[in-house]
Order: structure tokens, then C-alpha cells, then sequence
């Protein structure tokens, strides 16, 4: 009986711990002055953008990348009230974005996040044996909420991260940095991943250097799947996403579109066209670089559509 009343006493001060933590943490973030990334202090609303190649921005200026246009369309309207964070990294399977969400929610405790990827998923198998269902990733949504349990995660993932830390690499920049490329056409290609004071190492698996019609198609499957889940989980959270497709309908990009648009409509996501935003370009003057990713031009048109997108669901959010 006495042991009894001592691990309730023990289960009640652990509980009232927690709750006058959480309290003070959520006290302490509606008087805080700064939320936004490092290099944006002062920036009030976070957008996060996820992606692969296309949201990194290969093969053109960092400057140039639609993140980066994004962050100056947006200064133009509201001056130092944004800060919009790159997380695009080339390669990356929906799989991969799915699995890390969680910790990226955690960390940058965004307002919005912008998702454009899926064209990978036809040849990158990485992680695809992580599986997880829709009942975790709306708990996992729902305690992103307490802000104790954000303090909680980002610690124990920075420990991870440091324990496996890929050699001295200075990480002082809140955008993602590719340090490292190994076998960029080989079955492994890793890259090192440096952002918001923090490396990982990020290894994708290609299955072929062309995938036939039932990988493509099993791709597809798994990029609806994983968008899905992304969707669930950033909504149990209380962020909202918005969705882009790629320019091109061929091929693998074609197919990617297909989810993308699917997963848009069956939960009234808002969606951007990036195809319709290059049609404001005469055809004549399109600039491919290599793999089919758009120019400097061509991205600051596809970013002037995600910032109306992102303007509408953030009125919309206020309106709430």
C-alpha cells in the first residue's frame, strides 16, 4: 500500500512537472520577439520548402533557386516579416521527406510548408522499409503541438545526428549546404546535409538508371502514399501545406504530377502549376539545364505563383 501511494505521488509530481514546463514554453513563445531562422532574426512567419533537386536549386545560384525568389517576392509585400528556409536536397524520395518531417516540424516550428517532390521515387528506394501508417503520423501530429515534446525530439535528434556527424563540417548556415557527393550515378549516392547548425548524412538507393513501367508506377504508389501521410501529419500539427508539380509532363515527371495532383484534390490542398507558371515565358526563350530543372527565370515564375498560394492559405489562416 505504501509503495503504491509512493509511485502515484512519483506519476503525479512527473505529471505536474511536465505540465508547468509546458506552460512556461508556451508562455514563453507568445512573448518571445524572434522565430525566424538564423540570418532572419526578426522574421515573424516561417515557410519551410521540401523537396529534391528541383527545391535545392541545381545547377543555378543559391540566390536563384525558387526558395530564394520566394523570400525576396516576399520581403517586397512585408519587409522582415517572413523568413522561408530551403530544405530542398537533390535526389530526395517522398520517403525521405516523410521520414524526416517530424523532426524539421520540431525544429522550425513553421507557419506553412511548400512540398515539390516525387519525380525520385521512380528510381531512389531509400528507407523505403521505415514504413508508418496514418495513425502515427497524426499522433506523431498531434503531440507536435506541446512544445515540451518539440524541446524533447530536436535534443534527442541533434544527439543522434551528432553521434554519427560526418567529419569537421562547419554548420553555421540555416539553409541546406551540399558538402559532400558520393557516387552521384553509382547504386549508392550520399550527400551531407548541413542546415540550422546541424549535418546528416543522406544516403539515397537507386534501383536503376532506368526504372521500367512497374517501378515507375510503384513509385507513384508510394509517392501518394508518403504525400498523403506528409499531409496528415503537417495538418494534425496545425501547419498548413501547399503542393507544386513539376514543369514537364514526361515521363517519370509526368507520373509524380499524377500524384501530386491526386493528393491535392482529395484533401482540397491548395496546388501550383509550375507548368502554367512557365507559360508566361515565350517558349522560345525556355532555358532547361540539365535533368529538365528550370533556369533562374523560369524558377522566379514558379515562385511569384507559390507566393500567391502562400499569401492566400496565411490570410486564410488568420481568418481562423
Amino acid at each position: 500500500m505504501r509503495l503504491r501511494k509512493m509511485v502515484l505521488r512519483g506519476v503525479f509530481a512527473l505529471a505536474l512537472a511536465c505540465s508547468l514546463t509546458e506552460l512556461g514554453l508556451q508562455i514563453g513563445a507568445r512573448f518571445a520577439g524572434t522565430r525566424g531562422a538564423a540570418g532572419r532574426p526578426e522574421a515573424t512567419v516561417r515557410i519551410l520548402c521540401l523537396g529534391d533537386s528541383h527545391t535545392y536549386g541545381i545547377q543555378v545560384e543559391r540566390d536563384q533557386a525558387y526558395p530564394a525568389q520566394l523570400q525576396r517576392l516576399l520581403d517586397e509585400d512585408a519587409p522582415r516579416v517572413h523568413a522561408v528556409v530551403n530544405l530542398g536536397v537533390p535526389g530526395m524520395s517522398t520517403t525521405q521527406l516523410r521520414n524526416r518531417l517530424g523532426d524539421w516540424l520540431s525544429r522550425y516550428d513553421p507557419d506553412l510548408i511548400v512540398v515539390w517532390a516525387g519525380v525520385n521515387n521512380a528510381w531512389n528506394r531509400a528507407e523505403w522499409d521505415s514504413d508508418s501508417g496514418a495513425w502515427r503520423a497524426r499522433l506523431d501530429g498531434m503531440l507536435m503541438r506541446s512544445r515540451l515534446y518539440r524541446l524533447v525530439r530536436v535534443a534527442w535528434r541533434d544527439w543522434e545526428l551528432e553521434r554519427h556527424r560526418p567529419g569537421d563540417v562547419e554548420t553555421d548556415e540555416a539553409e541546406v549546404r551540399i558538402d559532400e557527393v558520393e557516387n552521384p550515378f553509382g547504386p549508392r549516392e550520399t550527400h551531407v546535409m548541413v542546415h540550422d547548425g546541424i549535418t546528416e548524412r543522406i544516403e539515397h538507393r537507386r534501383e536503376s538508371r532506368d526504372p521500367d513501367a512497374e517501378m515507375v508506377a510503384e513509385g507513384q504508389a508510394r509517392a501518394e502514399r508518403d504525400l498523403e501521410l506528409i499531409v496528415l501529419e503537417a495538418r494534425s500539427s496545425g501547419v498548413p501545406v501547399v503542393l507544386v508539380t513539376y514543369p514537364v509532363e514526361l515521363r517519370w515527371f509526368a507520373v509524380a504530377n499524377g500524384a501530386v495532383r491526386a493528393v491535392a484534390q482529395r484533401r482540397g490542398l491548395p496546388l501550383v502549376e509550375a507548368g502554367e507558371a512557365l507559360a508566361r515565358i515565350p517558349r522560345s526563350e525556355w532555358q532547361w539545364k540539365w535533368g529538365l530543372h528550370p533556369d533562374a527565370r523560369m524558377y522566379g515564375e514558379i515562385a511569384a505563383d507559390v507566393q500567391l498560394r502562400v499569401q492566400e492559405v496565411l490570410e486564410a489562416e488568420l481568418k481562423r
